[in-house]
C-alpha cells in the first residue's frame, strides 16, 4: 500500500483527536474534510506533505448554527530515505530530526519574534512517522520587501544569540553539525575530474566564464575555511531558513517570523544562518538577484542586532566571516557535484514546481556565485586574520 493510500485509509483515525486540539474543544466531531498534497516525496518528508481542511461540529451549545467550525492542518509524512539517494545526509542520522526537535522542547522556548508551527500530534503508521502541524499562512504575501527579510534576520539572530549567551548548547547527538563537511565528500569526485570534463556541454553551461576557476580556488582552500568556521562561535541554528521556510505573521506580541521545516536543526558558525535566508532565497527566485548587495547588508546588520538583543557582545565581524565563508563554499564548489550528477533533466525536475527553466536557474546560480565570490574576496583580509 503506497503512502497516499495509507493516508486515505488511516487519516480519519487520529484526525478527530487532532482537530479537537486545534479547536481546543474536547467534544468536537469532524464533519467533513479534504486532503491536498502540497509537497511531494522529497527529502525526509518522503511520504509527502498534505494540507487538511474541514469543519467540525462543536458540542458546546453556545456555538451558533449548531457549532460548525472550520479548521485546517498540515500533515508531514516522514520516512527514512534509502541509502544511495540524493538525501543520504538525512538517512544516516536525522531523517526524523524535525520530530526530535519538537519532542526535545527546543521549539517551546524560542526568543521573541521567532515561532514554529504548533505540533498537535506525532504518530507512527506502517513504518511512517506522521507529524501533525499548525497550518501557517503568510500575512505579507509571496514577495517580501528587503525590510521584511531583515526583520526575519533579526529574529534568527535572537535565536542564535540566545545559545551564545543565556542558554547552553544542547548536546543531542541528532543535531546537525557536519553539513558542509558532508558536502565536501559529495564533491571530491567532481573536482578531481573537473579539468578533464571541463568542455562537456553541461559543465560549460554550469560553469561559465571565470566561475569555475574561482570555485576551484575555494575548493583548494576548503579544509582551512572549514576549520575557520569551526573556530567561530557556535550557536544553535534552524539550518534551512530560506524564504520558502519562513512566514510573516502578526502575533500577540507584534510581528513574528514563523519558521517551518526544522529538519536541519543543528549547530553552526555564527552568521551561517544567514546563508540560506539571503542566498537560497535569491537562488530559488524568492528574492531578486539584483537586490543581493542590499539584501545581504541589511540582513547582516539586522542579524547582528538580533545577537545583541540576546545579549551577545562579540565582534560583529565574526558574523560577517561566518556568512561570507559558508556562503561562498555552500553555493560555490560544494553545490557543483550534485548539479553535475542531476544534469539538465534532473534540474528541470527539481524546478518543475517552481515555474522556472534550467536556463533561468543556471543564470540565477551564476549571479549568486559571483556575488558570494566577490564578497569572499572583499573580506579576505578579515578572513585571513581569524
Amino acid at each position: 500500500m503506497d503512502s497516499e493510500m495509507q493516508l486515505q485509509v488511516l487519516a480519519h483515525t487520529p484526525l478527530t483527536a487532532v482537530v479537537r486540539r486545534v479547536l481546543d474543544d474536547a467534544g468536537a466531531e469532524v464533519e467533513v474534510w479534504d486532503a491536498t498534497q502540497i509537497h511531494g516525496g522529497i527529502g525526509a518528508a518522503g511520504g509527502g506533505v498534505y494540507r487538511f481542511i474541514g469543519t467540525a461540529r462543536s458540542a458546546r451549545e453556545a456555538r451558533p448554527a449548531g457549532g460548525a467550525r472550520p479548521w485546517s492542518l498540515v500533515l508531514k509524512v516522514l520516512r527514512a530515505p534509502t541509502a544511495g539517494t540524493t538525501y543520504d545526509a538525512l538517512a544516516v542520522e536525522g531523517w526524523n530530526r524535525e520530530v526530535l526537535t519538537y519532542q526535545s522542547g527546543l521549539l517551546a522556548a524560542l526568543p521573541a519574534g521567532l515561532a514554529a508551527p504548533r505540533c498537535f500530534d506525532i504518530g507512527e503508521h506502517a513504518g511512517l512517522v506522521w507529524l501533525w502541524l499548525e497550518d501557517v499562512a503568510d500575512q505579507v504575501g509571496p514577495r517580501w520587501p528587503v525590510a521584511r527579510f531583515a526583520l526575519a534576520a533579526r529574529h534568527l539572530g535572537r535565536l542564535n544569540g540566545t545559545y551564545l549567551t543565556a542558554r547552553p548548547l544542547p548536546d543531542y547527538t541528532w543535531l546537525q553539525r557536519t553539513l558542509l563537511r558532508w558536502r565536501v565528500e559529495r564533491n571530491i569526485a567532481f573536482w578531481a575530474a573537473f579539468d578533464a570534463a571541463r568542455d562537456a556541454p553541461w559543465l560549460r553551461r554550469c560553469w561559465p566564464a571565470d566561475l569555475g576557476v574561482r570555485a576551484r580556488r575555494l575548493w583548494q582552500r576548503r579544509e582551512a575555511l572549514l576549520d575557520l568556521l569551526d573556530r567561530l562561535p557556535q550557536p544553535l541554528v534552524h539550518g534551512d531558513a530560506d524564504r520558502r521556510n519562513l512566514f510573516a505573521r502578526l502575533g500577540p506580541g507584534g510581528d513574528e517570523t514563523v519558521a517551518i521545516d526544522w529538519a536541519f536543526t543543528g549547530v553552526a558558525a555564527v552568521g551561517e544562518e544567514l546563508v540560506n535566508l539571503v542566498l537560497a532565497s535569491a537562488l530559488w527566485f524568492q528574492a531578486e538577484a539584483a537586490a543581493l548587495p542590499e539584501l545581504a547588508e541589511r540582513c547582516l546588520e539586522a542579524y547582528v542586532a538580533g545577537l545583541a538583543d540576546a545579549g551577545w557582545r562579540g565582534d560583529p565581524r565574526l558574523a560577517r566571516a561566518g556568512f561570507v565563508v559558508a556562503g561562498a563554499l555552500r553555493y560555490g564548489p560544494l553545490l557543483a557535484g550534485p548539479i553535475a550528477q542531476w544534469g539538465e533533466a534532473g534540474v528541470d525536475g527539481v524546478l518543475r514546481g517552481v515555474g522556472h527553466s534550467a536556463d533561468e536557474w543556471l543564470t540565477r546560480w551564476a549571479a549568486v556565485r559571483r556575488f558570494t565570490f566577490d564578497q569572499f574576496d572583499e573580506a579576505l583580509t578579515l578572513i585571513e586574520s581569524l
